[in-house]
């Protein structure tokens, strides 16, 4: 931890160390840096400001390395004490686990009816607030919806099975691949 912090902060030390060498270089010939002499000397009424880039160079080189230190000090006690409080604790598991979450649509064979289950009743049932029994003509195939009171008299829709394969099959059974021995035998 100890290295990697060191390389970590050294490496930030560096860049915003050039970041503002080429800052100040930018706003020496912009003029910037001669303006905001100028003023300061007016505000404070002085006789004479300038800014010193070699010593400002200097105090934030100094200053930065005195932070890559402090820095890496911290973050190496940090990480201790993590791990203290993890091994005391137990630490925090996270297990990642890839779950299938939509099963492919397997094709129809036989087309759709109206009144199959999960198309839900017509609109004249489904509007009325009492129980009524409807029977499916003799020319219409498909299953028979029928409306019954329940005692909370609340409508409940029951549906006659159309078929008696399941949708969603729980278990698929595989087919033996070729050359293997419950192919064979």
């Amino acid at each position: 931890m100890l290295k990697m912090s060191l390389i970590f902060y050294f490496c930030l030390w560096a860049i915003l160390l050039t970041a503002g060498v080429i800052l100040w270089s930018f706003a020496v010939t912009a003029g910037t840096v001669d303006n905001l002499e100028n003023f300061i000397e007016e505000l404070f009424a002085l006789e004479q400001f300038t800014f010193n880039a070699e010593q400002i160079f200097r105090v934030s080189a100094l200053g930065g390395l005195v932070m890559v230190v402090a820095g890496s000090g911290f973050t190496v006690l940090m990480a201790v004490l993590f791990n203290l409080i993890s091994d005391l604790t137990g630490g925090v598991r996270m297990t990642v686990v890839e779950e299938e979450t939509a099963r492919p649509r397997p094709k129809r064979t036989r087309p759709r009816h109206r009144g199959r289950s999960g198309a839900g009743p017509p609109r004249s049932e489904a509007g009325s607030g009492h129980a009524r029994s409807s029977e499916a003509p003799s020319s219409q195939a498909g299953p028979v919806l029928r409306t019954e009171q329940a005692p909370s008299a609340t409508p409940r829709l029951s549906a006659a099975p159309a078929d008696e394969t399941p949708f969603w099959p729980e278990k698929r059974l595989k087919k033996p691949r070729r050359g293997s021995r419950s192919a064979r035998g």
